[in-house]
């Protein structure tokens, strides 16, 4: 950023440059009812040998889906956004992004998808506690970089704001 962008930047929109959150799902514990339940496998499991290997890689399984759910972020810091969690971690720079899709699935799911281009950078689940504010980054962002910010509505028609300052002006 320039000096004279820096001059006309109010402090009332400057938070979107110096913005840092993190989220997390909600409701992890309940990831951990399939490691519990996968015991029960291996204690029926018990009369043959091969079914006991069996059980036991699936609890591995079971409990390194409770450990990535556990242990999954997203942080958004000034000029970057990671997604970090138990087996993954992705960072990249907000510059690189040029288009913002907020997605309607079906029966009230919602994703962001964060692309460059044709490939998408991050898809970001509804189901992350504060997602509205993550989203309202996002669209903040996306209106002061002058980006895309594309909604689908759960009919499947697109609306797209930004690329134009007319929207901004008064």
């Amino acid at each position: 950023m320039s000096t004279e962008e820096g001059l006309k930047q109010s402090p009332a929109t400057g938070w979107v440059y110096s913005y840092a959150e993190s989220y997390h799902y909600s409701r992890t514990w309940v990831m951990l009812i399939f490691p519990i339940f996968g015991l029960m496998g291996v204690y029926f499991a018990i009369q043959s040998t091969l079914a006991v290997v069996v059980a036991m890689g699936t609890e591995v399984l079971l409990f390194l889906v409770f450990l990535e759910w556990k242990t999954y972020r997203i942080r958004v810091s000034a000029g970057s956004i990671s997604r970090s969690s138990f087996l993954h971690h992705k960072s990249f720079a907000l510059s690189e992004v040029d288009l913002i899709q907020h997605v309607y699935g079906g029966r009230g799911a919602q994703f962001i998808y964060i692309r460059r281009g044709d490939r998408v950078l991050l898809k970001i689940f509804g189901d992350l506690v504060e997602f509205d504010d993550i989203l309202g980054f996002l669209r903040e962002y996306a209106k002061h970089r002058h980006l895309i910010f594309a909604i689908r509505d759960p009919f499947g028609v697109w609306t797209q704001a930004g690329n134009s300052n007319a929207s901004d002006t008064i």
